[in-house]
């Protein structure tokens, strides 16, 4: 009875420890399919905007300039609003990035028009069949300067958190800004402004 006893205990281990073995088997092969989130900056459209920029004054402008590259030659156009002729780019092997400059007259947003709904969103597309691109934005005047990577259409979420803080400047209209893009008509916007956590009265 002893003997048989031994005998089936040392069956269950080694069936214990078979089973454990196809486990860490198992759970080996799952990770090998495991996947991560397939979210890229490359794309074939972006949308963007020439945000108000603080200015020394006097002749000093704010410019804007749209650098482009890729890893093939391909070729697009940025549509400018206010503008009659979109801005054509063409990406070679010999020139992998393409610098282009936004008109302030088009497409700078002003201080003036904070709060309002207006028709200054820049367009990047990829002309049709061509390898995506990727996009940054440079805004800058005289010693400011600001850099943007700007994400492809499919990126793009629905739910946002921007953080702003109290400004200190020469400039004493100088305050925490952010602009928000839609790339489908008739989008409606909430906006819930916090204090300390606090959440303030929506906004639409």
């Amino acid at each position: 009875m002893l003997a048989l006893t031994t005998y089936l205990l040392k069956s269950l281990i080694r069936i214990s420890a078979f089973f454990s073995g196809m486990l860490i088997i198992l759970f080996s092969g799952t990770s090998l399919y495991s996947y991560g989130q397939d979210f890229t900056n490359k794309g074939t459209e972006f949308y963007l905007c020439f945000p108000s920029h603080v200015s020394p004054g006097g002749s000093f402008l704010p410019n804007m300039s749209l650098f482009i590259t890729s890893d093939q030659a391909t070729t697009g156009k940025v549509i400018i609003p206010n503008t009659s002729t979109p801005i054509a780019f063409s990406l070679t092997p010999a020139q992998r990035i393409a610098e282009i400059s936004i008109p302030y007259s088009s497409a700078y947003i002003s201080e003036a028009e904070t709060g309002q709904v207006i028709n200054k969103g820049i367009q990047v597309v990829v002309d049709p069949g061509q390898p995506p691109v990727v996009v940054y934005a440079h805004v800058f005047v005289s010693a400011r300067s600001a850099a943007s990577l700007i994400l492809p259409t499919p990126v793009l979420g629905k739910r946002y958190i921007t953080a702003n803080c109290y400004q200190q400047s020469n400039d004493l209209s100088s305050r925490s800004q952010f602009q928000v893009v839609a790339v489908e008509d008739n989008t409606n916007i909430r906006i819930i402004p916090r204090l300390n956590g606090i959440p303030g009265s929506e906004i639409l």
